[in-house]
């Protein structure tokens, strides 16, 4: 009855992911039979996300492989569990994002249900109880590679997958306010910024940047390449991806702004009017189009709405930001006075 509570919504077509509850109990050894409290944090966590259809970008935090189910074909283009996590936990959770990241849609079903012999973890000691602690800290390390994200990463680090990926083309944008190209030294500083405030980032810049070359020629997050190049995407497994991709396609502008709205697009409920597709943000300079920050998922739904032939139309929030100088003073801006 389990198996088939979890895997109807699945099978009619209205989940990819689904999980039901799991109860704890003792079912063996002299306690046999007493039943034990539930993670209240996840029974939290479904009553909030009203069982998983209103969740965010953390919903996979709230998927427990103790009892699930997946969809084959997405169970495979998800990277299926990464078999090179050993001990606790972590599989279940990398498998989880990259499920979310290309697009399924997850749901809880509290009828289907399982017994865990036994506490959970926190009930075991948790994070009170140093060995076990060790434990949490080596999945949490290893997930800092799996999942990109700036909540399960240290602040700064440079990681294979980036959070954040960012093409500029700089035959596409101009200055607004003399709609001439961009100084060459705007176009370093702008950079400069972006990775000062946002790390965990690779930036693609296209076309002629001799300035940005020779100030961070050594920059492993900064790539400049002429129109007609690529730079090299590194073969990673199919759970590490991006979270977002920003493509600018105007006028350069203040990059704190991308702090709003890649929160705004992470917090975003499933079920809401930017959910879905919809997790994108346009970001505007005056009023006119500077440049789209898709998350991955919502370009991977929209993929699927183009493959079944639909023309998919997005509502993307909006974020105004200041305009970037055309001409900047570099000594000036970089010592602080």
């Amino acid at each position: 009855d389990c198996v088939r509570l979890l895997a109807g919504p699945i099978l009619d077509g209205t989940a990819d992911l689904t999980v039901g509850r799991r109860r704890h109990a003792h079912l063996t050894g002299p306690h046999a039979g007493t039943e034990l409290t539930e993670p209240r944090w996840l029974a939290e966590a479904y009553a909030r996300t009203e069982n998983l259809l209103a969740a965010d970008a953390k919903a996979y935090q709230f998927v427990i492989s103790a009892i699930m189910a997946v969809r084959t074909e997405l169970f495979h283009r998800a990277g299926r569990f990464d078999e090179t996590l050993v001990g606790y936990g972590g599989e279940d959770w990398a498998l989880a994002n990259s499920a979310w990241q290309h697009g399924a849609r997850f749901l809880h079903v509290p009828e289907a249900v399982a017994t865990h012999d036994g506490p959970d973890w926190a009930e075991r000691g948790g994070r009170s109880e140093t060995q076990a602690l060790r434990v949490k800290n080596a999945e949490t390390r290893a997930l800092a590679h799996r999942i990109a994200a700036s909540w399960t990463r240290p602040a700064g680090v440079l990681f294979d997958v980036p959070e954040l990926r960012v093409v500029v083309d700089l035959s596409q944008i101009s200055d607004a306010s003399t709609s001439r190209s961009w100084d060459d030294d705007a176009v370093a500083a702008w950079v400069c910024a972006l990775v000062a405030m946002r790390p965990d980032c690779r930036v693609h810049v296209i076309g002629e940047a001799p300035a940005l070359e020779q100030l961070m020629g050594a920059e492993p997050r900064v790539t400049v390449t002429a129109a007609d190049d690529s730079p090299a995407v590194p073969i990673t497994p199919s759970y590490a991806v991006e979270r977002c991709t920003l493509t600018v396609s105007g006028a350069l502008f203040d990059p704190s702004c991308l702090e709003e709205a890649i929160a705004q697009v992470d917090s975003a409920p499933e079920n809401g009017p930017f959910g879905g597709a919809n997790r994108r943000a346009l970001v505007l300079v005056e009023g006119q189009p500077a440049a789209s920050l898709i998350t991955t998922r919502a370009a991977a739904l929209a993929k699927a709405e183009e493959r079944e032939g639909e023309k998919p139309a997005f509502t993307p929030l909006t974020v105004e930001a200041r305009p970037w100088p055309g001409q900047p003073d570099l000594e000036r801006s970089w010592g602080g006075w």
